[in-house]
């Protein structure tokens, strides 16, 4: 049920989202005639996909316990979308996070569209450990159509390198400028990276031309050490990138 999501909402959505005709979840209904135009597939199914990647982001148990709070401090009342957003945050400082969900959600809710992570490895001359790169920019699938330069997300990046023979625990990295450089631990000319670890995040990711082939390697020779879901975002994003 989980890998239908992947097919079902999310990759359908984010065809949609992808366009220059697309716009945020959260609009203005000045009209009646507004309601259609606003409650369409962009907002249920990009809102299904973003609820889930906070979901990640915060752990199930946060999460539902934060939802809980939420549900009953307004039930039989009306609610805003800044009234869960706090919720979700007590629930986060409750154990010590100091996440702004609202700061963060806000970004995806009232900008359209979605970024293109791209992540280059990079070796550091001073040290021996390895650094990635990471750029972030709104996709868009027409050329012609200007990306807005100035979109910009707080994309949790959950981050895996792997070899020949098994895959490293993941790791959670907060992007939140246009160009940021990371330390990712050991790596050699063997490994490769996976980035968005089961698309449990609302974007596309794109990799330097050796990782690439690595990971091609890596399917064609053994495709079981990448699970489905990231076998299954991957081939979406290759897809994707090259239309």
């Amino acid at each position: 049920e989980k890998q239908r999501f992947l097919t079902d909402v999310l990759h359908e959505v984010m065809l949609l989202d992808g366009l220059n005709s697309s716009h945020p979840i959260s609009q203005e209904v000045a009209q009646a005639a507004d309601i259609d135009r606003v409650f369409d597939w962009i907002a249920y199914k990009k809102g299904a996909a973003l609820i889930r990647m906070l979901a990640n982001v915060m752990g199930q148990t946060l999460f539902q316990r934060g939802l809980n709070d939420y549900l009953l401090s307004h039930m039989y009342g009306n609610a805003a979308r800044d009234d869960l957003w706090s919720k979700l945050t007590q629930a986060m400082r409750s154990e010590g996070l100091e996440i702004d969900i609202g700061q963060m959600m806000d970004r995806w809710t009232l900008q359209m569209g979605y970024p293109i992570v791209t992540i280059s490895k990079n070796q550091s001359e001073q040290l021996p450990t390895h650094y990635i790169t990471v750029h972030q920019e709104h996709f868009l699938y027409s050329q012609e159509a200007k990306s807005n330069n100035s979109l910009l997300w707080q994309i949790p990046l959950t981050v895996a390198v792997g070899n020949a023979s098994s895959v490293c625990s993941e790791s959670l990295i907060w992007i939140n400028n246009k160009t940021e450089t990371h330390r990712i631990g050991q790596m050699d000319d063997s490994t490769w990276l996976l980035g968005n670890i089961n698309q449990t995040g609302y974007f596309r990711v794109n990799y330097d031309l050796a990782n690439w082939k690595l990971l091609i390697q890596q399917l064609h020779n053994n495709p079981e050490i990448i699970s489905v879901g990231n076998r299954a975002g991957l081939i979406d994003d290759a897809f994707n990138l090259a239309r």
